[in-house]
């Protein structure tokens, strides 16, 4: 997959806020090490997404990766008025990601026989902004990275073979858990593997969101499998309550998949333990 220059430019981006010694080893790089606050805000605002509403249905296209190679599957999709978009694009290697992910719910019929991967919005998209409404990030979203969370924590930040499950929030208002589930395609004659399926094994929409210090609390009308939330209510949308804490100590380490050094946001689900990748 061609995520080389990508891997360049981000990186070339962040010169003048970090110098990252890329001669460390992917061994030494392995164990995390403390960041402070100060670092993963500057690297987050370095990269923050513009969020968007549609003011009316638009069609547009996804991009899917194929056999030709990534991105090269097109599949043509209609987004309901008021769903929310960001300004960037999504890319198959959450690594490599700077935005958040629309639904699986929205882009469910864009999946067919030959199309694998994310999905992700052109960049082209937002370059006309007509029938869009600039808007503030919704609150069920988490500044500091792409909005994937692993399981595992800290452990698993510092462990190249923990196969963690994810938990992805969407920029349209979805909480999609995936169990960690290795699937092999062939993509420009060569064998590339993605960890997830495209499809998540639950997904369920935020009703509502509540913000209390470090805490964000989301509502849903369903339980969300795979996923420690709680029952509070018997009827209405609110019947459960999932409990998202920032733990607020930031970590980075030399990933040697992406040869560089890779920033992570510590977390608990429901008093589980979760990580993000802040920022690269």
């Amino acid at each position: 997959m061609r995520h080389n220059l990508l891997g360049t430019v981000l990186l070339s981006m962040l010169v003048g806020l970090f110098v990252t010694a890329m001669s460390v080893s992917a061994a030494a790089g392995t164990k995390p090490v403390r960041e402070t606050a100060t670092t993963v805000n500057a690297l987050s605002e370095s990269r923050a997404s513009k969020y968007y509403r549609l003011n009316r249905a638009k069609k547009t296209k996804l991009r899917f990766s194929g056999a030709a190679g990534e991105g090269q599957v097109i599949r043509r999709i209609t987004l309901p008025k008021g769903t929310v978009v960001t300004d960037g694009s999504v890319y198959d290697n959450p690594l490599m990601n700077d935005t958040p992910d629309l639904s699986y719910y929205v882009k469910r019929h864009t999946y067919a026989k030959g199309a694998y991967g994310t999905g992700f919005l052109p960049a082209m998209f937002t370059f006309n902004k007509s029938g869009l409404t600039r808007i503030k990030r919704p609150a069920y979203l988490f500044p500091n990275q792409t909005n994937y969370f692993y399981t595992g924590g800290l452990k698993a930040f510092g462990d190249d073979q923990y196969h963690s499950n994810l938990v992805k929030i969407t920029t349209d208002g979805y909480v999609e858990y995936y169990r960690y589930h290795p699937v092999t395609f062939t993509e420009e004659k060569k064998a590339v593997t993605f960890d997830y399926r495209q499809k998540p094994t639950s997904y369920v929409k935020i009703q509502k969101t509540l913000k209390k210090g470090a805490k964000t609390y989301l509502y849903f009308k369903s339980n969300l499998k795979g996923v420690n939330d709680k029952h509070i209510h018997k009827t209405g949308n609110y019947r459960y309550r999932l409990t998202i804490n920032n733990l607020h100590t930031p970590y980075s380490r030399i990933n040697p998949t992406v040869n560089f050094r890779v920033y992570a946001s510590l977390y608990t689900f429901g008093g589980q333990a979760y990580y993000s990748i802040a920022a690269l």
